[in-house]
């Protein structure tokens, strides 16, 4: 991961999720619902959400990587089963749901101070030395009021400010309609 810091857990959630031994996680990219990870295994990435949440991030001073493809795809893999049994044991189990996976409503230490989710990937964020989030509000299924704590500061945005991402280039463009027709 890039950054300014290393981030060991991130780096062992992420060797988790690349064991040649574990489940599947099947990405897709949606354009008519926002980010989500499913139970069942499937997470889906909205890039215009993620670009908008880049972009206000950055609008408050913020790194926009603390909203990188990356990192949101490693916060939805934590809604699935299998991102989700990494945690298994440990202090977070008796946050995940009745399906194994940890739902954005379950809170960690008080009510406010977010979700298992939002606190396992904030602390990816802090050992990289970026913007965490302090909490957020989704309102409807793609915007979202975004709290943010940038350099000690407090910072808010909407999440539907910025949604329109710069256009695909032929590459993107190319990539995306191979990962589409496989």
């Amino acid at each position: 991961m890039e950054g300014s810091g290393s981030c060991t857990e991130a780096n062992a959630y992420t060797s988790h999720l690349l064991d040649p031994e574990g489940d599947t996680i099947t990405v897709n990219g949606v354009t008519d619902s926002g980010s989500r990870g499913f139970a069942d295994g499937r997470v889906n990435l909205n890039a215009s959400q993620i670009y908008g949440l880049q972009q206000g991030t950055s609008s408050k001073g913020g790194d926009p990587k603390a909203f990188s493809v990356g990192l949101s795809f490693l916060h939805e893999s934590l809604h699935t089963k299998y991102g989700a049994s990494f945690y298994d044991g440990t202090e977070y189990e008796q946050y995940k749901n009745m399906f194994g996976t940890f739902d954005d409503s379950f809170q960690i230490s008080n009510p406010g101070a977010g979700s298992a989710v939002s606190t396992i990937i904030n602390g990816f964020r802090r050992e990289l030395g970026q913007s965490t989030i302090r909490s957020y509000y989704n309102g409807a299924d793609r915007d979202a009021t975004i709290y943010l704590r940038v350099n000690g500061e407090k910072a808010k945005f909407q999440s539907n400010d910025n949604i329109a991402p710069p256009p695909l280039n032929e590459l993107q463009r190319n990539l995306l309609n191979s990962l589409y027709n496989d």
